[in-house]
């Protein structure tokens, strides 16, 4: 019997929680308050946005409650793990708290409010809803990342070390950025060497694609760093070789998507137009969800059924904010259409 049975069994019988295009859609067309707030009380989400609600009755409330759920189901997903899953599940939400971190930097760093930062945030992995809370409430860029610094977390020497570059004022967090995606993929891929089979192998190939994605990305954003410094800001083991990528460091940012025709990220690529990196960011990141989703496909008796919930989930939270965020700022509904990844 395989170690992912019950597993997929339970997750599988979760997956009929998610919200379908029509639900979505649903929610779109809502336009009070009051009507959002039934939507989501009537929804699998509704206990926990009720408890929510007790303590912020608006917005906040509804997407606290939300994210409070979304804690707890990927707690059960762990605690339903038997040992070969589940240290594979904990690599895997490894990458949330790799976002919380970034998210956090860049919200305290454009000087956001504390309730903008925490619906950036995905409460996973291995700090709690409080905990992200009370970096988010530090009084400053510089102290967010001295308390982060001081918590026992595997990140906490590259932040140490970011701290002498950061001050009271804007800091250029690219290269700090840079080094923490550095340490994560390479600590990833080292303990991924360690684990065999089939699974393993599937987790390998989602790091690879991600790392791929990350270079890439370093290098757009770089382009004022000197070729010779920026190789060692790439990250090793992904299926683009560390060479093809320094080949092309040097051509201009719509040239080097041209130069990607030849590889697996072709069509992403292809979609940019050169101006802001974001709508490349979000291509990758809906390329990145449409891959996670197909290992289901693959083998439904293996780690993709739960890479593939695990993805769906996360999407489900990334379009629920967008909506919500959007009417607050009162966001056509065909606007807000565009913005959302359907899969």
């Amino acid at each position: 019997m395989s170690d992912y049975n019950y597993l997929n069994a339970r997750i599988k019988s979760l997956k009929k929680d998610l919200f379908s295009k029509g639900k979505l859609e649903e929610l779109l067309r809502l336009n009070r308050f009051e009507e959002v707030k039934r939507f989501f009380l009537e929804s699998p989400y509704g206990t926990s946005v009720g408890e929510a609600l007790t303590q912020h009755s608006d917005f906040l409330g509804i997407e606290l409650g939300i994210s409070n759920r979304i804690q707890k189901t990927f707690q059960k997903i762990l605690e339903w793990s038997g040992e070969g899953p589940r240290r594979l599940m904990e690599l895997l939400l490894r990458r949330y708290d790799l976002h919380n971190i970034k998210s956090l930097l860049r919200g305290k760093n454009g000087k956001l409010p504390v309730e903008a930062i925490l619906e950036t945030v995905i409460p996973v992995g291995s700090f709690s809803f409080e905990e992200l809370k009370e970096l988010a409430k530090q009084p400053s860029l510089r102290e967010t990342v001295a308390l982060l610094a001081s918590w026992h977390h595997p990140l906490k020497r590259v932040l140490r070390r970011g701290l002498s570059s950061i001050k009271e004022e804007s800091a250029d967090l690219r290269t700090l950025e840079a080094e923490l995606d550095y340490y994560y993929y390479s600590s990833i891929l080292s303990s991924l060497v360690e684990e065999k089979g089939e699974d393993a192998e599937l987790v390998k190939r989602l790091i690879q694609m991600e790392v791929d994605i990350t270079n890439i990305l370093t290098l757009l954003r770089l382009t004022d760093v000197p070729k010779g410094e920026l190789s060692k800001f790439f990250i090793e083991g992904g299926m683009l070789g560390k060479g093809f990528l320094l080949s092309i460091a040097t051509v201009k940012p719509l040239e080097m998507t041209q130069k990607f025709e030849i590889t697996y990220l072709a069509k992403v690529a292809r979609s940019w137009k050169g101006e802001s990196l974001t709508p490349l960011e979000r291509n990758f990141d809906a390329f990145l969800t449409q891959a996670q989703h197909r290992m289901e496909r693959q083998d439904p008796l293996s780690i993709g059924v739960a890479i593939s919930y695990l993805a769906l989930l996360s999407n489900e939270l990334k379009n629920i904010r967008m909506i919500l965020q959007g009417k607050s700022f009162s966001l056509s509904e065909e606007k807000l259409k565009e913005e959302l990844l359907l899969v």
